[in-house]
């Protein structure tokens, strides 16, 4: 098993955000073998499935300096992660995801 996909599991994160677009594209395309996304339309997010557990996953572009993502446009990443989240917990709780 690779080195990151030993720390993701060892972390058991409740959602995985990958920043910048050179790290989404070896996310999305070159570590697709460890970490399979698919697009969940419902949501609005990838998926990969760490263990037997879904986890969202969002990529999104850099946080801070030159051509970062606005600040509009970080409060509606932070909101989503949050909603996805929260959801994911609710889903948990009735039996279904």
């Amino acid at each position: 098993m690779s080195l990151s996909k030993k720390l993701i599991s060892y972390v058991e994160p409740e959602a995985i955000v990958v920043v910048n677009a050179l790290p989404a594209k070896v996310f999305e395309e070159e570590l697709k073998d460890r970490f399979p996304l698919a697009w969940n339309d419902k949501y609005g997010r990838h998926v990969t499935v760490l263990g037997h557990r879904p986890i969202p996953v969002f990529l999104a572009s850099m946080l801070t300096r030159q051509r970062a993502m606005d600040k509009g446009a970080y409060r509606r990443l932070r909101w989503h992660v949050r909603k996805v989240i929260e959801q994911m917990g609710n889903a948990h709780t009735r039996g279904g995801f």
